[in-house]
């Protein structure tokens, strides 16, 4: 494996890390949102 391609799965690896904590961080304000809605 050469060093440039280690590079690119490691930049896509955190992509994809990136992307489900800010989809898991949207739904979990949602769901936060959601309760609030149903306390008020």
């Amino acid at each position: 494996m050469k060093k440039e391609e280690t590079n690119v799965l490691a930049l896509l690896l955190l992509l994809i890390v990136l992307t489900l904590e800010i989809s898991f961080v949207r739904s979990t304000w949602l769901n936060c949102a959601i309760v609030a809605g149903t306390l008020i």
